[in-house]
């Protein structure tokens, strides 16, 4: 495997099965049927931050992900333009819980943890010490009969 800024442009003379890091994009992209393919499908988003409202915007990517290191205990986080599935790894920076409430305009969502029913926010505890890792998945499972997009929430 080799590492490039941009493997695409510039590795020439290629063998398929080839893998190469692309440094700039932050991917694995593999030489196949004599093309470039990315490996991981999901989007690097910008970081989430702390504020009156931390937000992401998914852009309506099909997969994406992002990272947010939060020192607020109760941030309510909003999330806009799902495409199918957004990872967000959290960094939780104090001591204490940090109760996460996510929520997003035209979306209702089942936290899997306690398999609740579909609502207009889901209420994420996130339990342990000082700068502890956790990881948020959102899922679009479909459309309901009204028209709201099912979000599957699973925190971990």
């Amino acid at each position: 495997m080799t590492v490039n800024a941009d493997p695409v442009t510039n590795l020439t003379a290629v063998e398929n099965g080839v893998i190469a890091y692309d440094s700039t994009d932050h991917k694995f992209r593999a030489y196949i049927d004599s093309t470039w393919t990315d490996l991981n499908n999901f989007k690097r988003l910008a970081d989430i931050t702390d504020g009156a409202t931390p937000s992401i915007d998914c852009l309506d990517y099909a997969n994406s992900k992002t990272f947010w290191s939060t020192a607020e205990s109760t941030p309510a986080l909003s999330v806009s333009n799902l495409g199918e599935e957004l990872l967000i790894s959290v960094k939780k920076t104090i001591a204490g819980d940090t109760t996460v409430t996510v929520s997003g305009t035209g979306l209702k969502f089942i936290d899997m943890n306690v398999k609740a029913l579909p609502a207009t926010s889901v209420v994420i505890v996130l339990s342990d010490t000082t700068n502890y890792f956790f990881e948020i998945s959102i899922s679009d499972s479909g459309t309901t009969d009204g028209g709201s997009n099912v979000i599957l929430v699973i925190a971990k």
